[in-house]
Formats: C-alpha cells, sequence, structure tokens
C-alpha cells in the first residue's frame, strides 16, 4: 500500500467515523416525521425550479417575472422569499380575517412548517411553533432571515411555555398532522390567556402517514370545547390533493378562552 493509499484509507475512516457520530446525536425520526421532511425539501426542490422558470406551474402559480423576483441573496432563499411574497395573503384568505386581526397580540403559529406565513399579520410578537424546525434549517430553508419570528422547536402537544403566555392562537391546515389532537388542543387552551383567541382552520380527510388524525365537527368540538370553538366556515376543495377533493373538506374554527 502506498503512503498516499494510506492517508486516502485514514482520510475516509475519519469521515465516516464523523458522521456517525453526528448521525448518533440526531434524535431518530419516526417514519411519520421522515415523510414531513421528504415533503419539504421536494417542495423546496420545486420552489427553486418555479423561481428559475423551469416548472411551468406550480401549485397553480406561474412563473415570477423578473420584476418580482427577490435577487438580493442566495437562490434558495431568493426563491422562497419570492415564493412567500407571491403567497403573502394565503393566512388571511384561508383564516378569513384581515392582517391586522392580531395587532398587539402575541401569536402563536401551531404547525407553521418551514415559511412562516403568519408574519403577514401585521404589528404583532409572532412565535412560530414545528416539531422539524431544525430539520427544515438542514435542508436548506432559510428560517433564519426571518428576524421577526420566534421558532419554537416543539410539537403541539407540549407547547413549551407557560400558561396564559399568548393572546391569540393559530393554525392552518396543520393541526391533522399532530400525533394527539386532544393533548394538543389542551395545550393550545392552557397557554392562551383569558379571553385569548383561537382560530383554526382544519382539514378534514381519511388518514395519512403525515396526517394521522381523522377530524369531524364533533371531534373538533370535544377537544376546542374549553375555547367555545364555533364554525365560520367550511368548503369541500383541495388545494393539497386536487384528486380528493369530493371528499375533503376544509373548515375554519373560531373561539375565545374564557376569563
Amino acid at each position: 500500500m502506498t503512503a498516499h493509499e494510506l492517508v486516502s484509507r485514514k482520510r475516509l475512516r475519519y469521515l465516516r467515523d464523523r458522521l456517525q457520530r453526528v448521525v448518533n446525536k440526531r434524535p431518530k425520526l419516526s417514519y411519520k416525521q421522515y415523510s414531513e421532511l421528504a415533503f419539504w425539501r421536494q417542495e423546496l426542490e420545486n420552489i427553486v425550479s418555479w423561481y428559475e422558470g423551469r416548472l411551468d406551474r406550480f401549485w397553480e402559480r406561474l412563473p415570477p417575472e423578473k420584476a418580482d423576483k427577490v435577487t438580493a441573496y442566495d437562490r434558495i432563499t431568493n426563491a422562497v422569499l419570492t415564493w412567500s411574497q407571491v403567497n403573502w395573503s394565503y393566512y388571511p384568505e384561508h383564516l378569513l380575517i384581515p392582517t391586522g386581526y392580531f395587532a398587539g397580540m402575541r401569536l402563536l403559529d401551531v404547525g407553521c412548517g418551514p415559511i412562516p406565513r403568519a408574519r403577514v399579520f401585521q404589528q404583532c410578537q409572532l412565535y412560530a411553533l414545528d416539531p422539524l424546525l431544525n430539520l427544515y434549517r438542514e435542508a436548506g430553508f432559510p428560517l433564519e432571515h426571518y428576524k421577526d419570528v420566534t421558532f419554537v422547536g416543539a410539537g403541539a402537544e407540549a407547547i413549551p411555555f407557560e400558561d396564559n403566555f399568548f393572546d391569540a392562537v393559530i393554525s392552518v391546515n396543520a393541526i391533522d398532522h399532530v400525533d394527539d389532537f386532544t393533548a394538543a388542543a389542551g395545550e393550545i387552551a392552557r397557554v392562551l390567556k383569558p379571553n385569548g383567541i383561537v382560530r383554526l382552520e382544519i382539514d378534514y380527510h381519511e388518514p395519512t402517514i403525515c396526517e394521522p388524525c381523522a377530524l369531524n365537527d364533533e371531534a373538533v368540538l370535544r377537544a376546542f370545547g374549553p375555547m367555545n370553538v364555533r364554525k365560520v366556515a367550511q368548503r369541500r376543495c383541495s388545494e393539497l390533493s386536487p384528486e380528493g377533493q369530493d371528499k375533503q373538506i376544509l373548515t375554519v374554527w373560531s373561539g375565545k378562552v374564557d376569563p
């Protein structure tokens, strides 16, 4: 064996051992979490392809014109920020509220995903909760760009804040992703202040790997009863799975915690 081959083998062994240490430190992902992460990795690739004009459409959006593109950063950050800009009205449209609805409030977005769309709400202190935030960063989503957001890497079943901490809690097509719907509702009630606002878009569908909760009106009312929720809208449509639109229902719920 030559000296060069010996050095190469030692280098390879060092890199393998270092990678194994990193893997051992990372918490094991469940199949559900792995599937969620795989979905968002593919979404990031699609967003970049859309931004660069290599996709004719993405979620029914045409590629951005040159004048509409963010260009001040690296290609991934530019693509994600442009996509966010194009979809700036997504949360207000889905929750059926104006952008000033939470002005002056401390707001928690449960299940924010890797793009903090709740930034659209004006003059509020925004916290964004998701158990996979660190993995979204590793996948390439530019979470460090959003200086106006406090990211919280945790699940909805154990929200790491004291009682009565938030003035309002929202969730947009995400609460059906939790492992324990009742526990998540209890935690939301716990961290809300008296007279705190809850506003939720909840997806009704057959269970999937990433969305294990099969929900309906009765299940929502049982879990969120302490927040005096009422259903304010319902529609049969699915932007996420057009082929299942006859079975999939999007509902909007609103309520307040009693003082």
